[in-house]
């Protein structure tokens, strides 16, 4: 981020709407300014300013939501619960209810005792997986 005669920018894209004034950064990548969250130049409608934060990978959650990034486009998960919201690794995360490899739902995992094992491998007390697909132990 870079400010020049009350304007902020992101890589060179200018970012409307943001108080300059009070504007605070942080990973990098996330811009707050009071009243708002941005994420690179992207504002994350809804996000609570005071909570928000990096969660890892491309995860952030505030003490409502958990929202996933892709390049520029910020996305809320409404069907995860923040509160209880984990990411494990790189691909799996899990909340309470459920446990998600990429995007796609782990039918068989218990996320109470999920874990990672590897960049795509995980197990739980009952079954292995590897890529969100059960496999033999």
């Amino acid at each position: 981020y870079f400010s020049h005669l009350s304007k902020v920018c992101f890589e060179q894209i200018e970012i409307e709407g943001i108080n300059f004034q009070q504007i605070r950064t942080y990973n990098g990548s996330v811009a707050i300014d009071g009243k708002s969250v941005y994420v690179r130049a992207t504002k994350v409608h809804g996000a609570d300013p005071f909570s928000f934060h990096y969660v890892g990978y491309r995860y952030y959650k505030d003490r409502h939501h958990v929202y996933l990034r892709e390049g520029e486009r910020i996305t809320v998960l409404n069907h995860l619960d923040a509160k209880t919201f984990k990411l494990h690794g790189a691909y799996y995360i899990s909340d309470k209810s459920a446990v998600y490899w990429n995007g796609f739902r782990v039918l068989a995992a218990d996320p109470k005792t999920f874990r990672n094992t590897s960049l795509h491998r995980a197990q739980d007390s009952k079954f292995t997986y590897y890529k969100g697909v059960t496999t033999d132990r």
